[in-house]
Formats: C-alpha cells, sequence, structure tokens
C-alpha cells in the first residue's frame, strides 16, 4: 500500500454484515469510511441500511446529511440534519453540532440561486 493511501470500503459486505446484517455499527462504520473516501453515494446507502435499522441513530442522519450535501442535495441534507436534531435531547453534546450542520446547510440552500 502506497504511504498516503487509505484502504478500500468494501463494495460487498464485509463477513460481519453477511454473518449479520442487522450489525448497525458495521453498516455505520463502513458508512463513514465510505465518506472518508469521497464515496457520498455508497455512504449514503450505508446510512440508509443503519436508519432503516435503527430510525433514532441521530450520527446516522447527520452524516448523511453530510453525505447529501457533498452531493449538493441540500434540502436532503436539511431535512437529515432537522431528524438528528430531533432525536436528540436538549443539552446532549451532539446536538449543538447537529444544530450548527442544519444551520449552515439552510444558509447555503437560502444562497443558492433560484434555477438550480
Amino acid at each position: 500500500m502506497a504511504p498516503h493511501s487509505r484502504p478500500r470500503a468494501h463494495s460487498t459486505p464485509p463477513s460481519a454484515l453477511r454473518l449479520n446484517p442487522q450489525l448497525v455499527d458495521a453498516y455505520y462504520n463502513r458508512g463513514n469510511a465510505r465518506q472518508a473516501q469521497g464515496d457520498p453515494t455508497g455512504a449514503r446507502a450505508d446510512y440508509d441500511a443503519v436508519l432503516q435499522l435503527n430510525p433514532h441513530h441521530a450520527n446516522a442522519y447527520n452524516n448523511r446529511g453530510n453525505a447529501r450535501r457533498q452531493s449538493g442535495d441540500l434540502e436532503g441534507a436539511v431535512a437529515d440534519y432537522a431528524q438528528a436534531v430531533q432525536v436528540t435531547p436538549p443539552g446532549a453534546p451532539l446536538r449543538a453540532m447537529f444544530e450548527r450542520n442544519l444551520a449552515a446547510a439552510r444558509r447555503e440552500l437560502a444562497a443558492r440561486p433560484v434555477n438550480q
């Protein structure tokens, strides 16, 4: 492996997911790896799987929002960030970050030309 390259996320489920497709953490971690490798589409698919298994996973909503935002889907990003805020109790450590992401995506959406 080159000194600065990263290992690629598997395009097929790793053995943990083949053995137990209910492993939320495996999908979540693979989504994070795909996002870090610049694959927002693959990351979004993994976050979708997480949210099918656990619809209260605030970090998956937030990270799917990041993937959508990276892909230019600001409306989807706003919806995901809003959901992350909604499922996170007030005062929880990550809620402020989710709120900042929501505000930033709303500003970007408001600044977007109407024809986009």
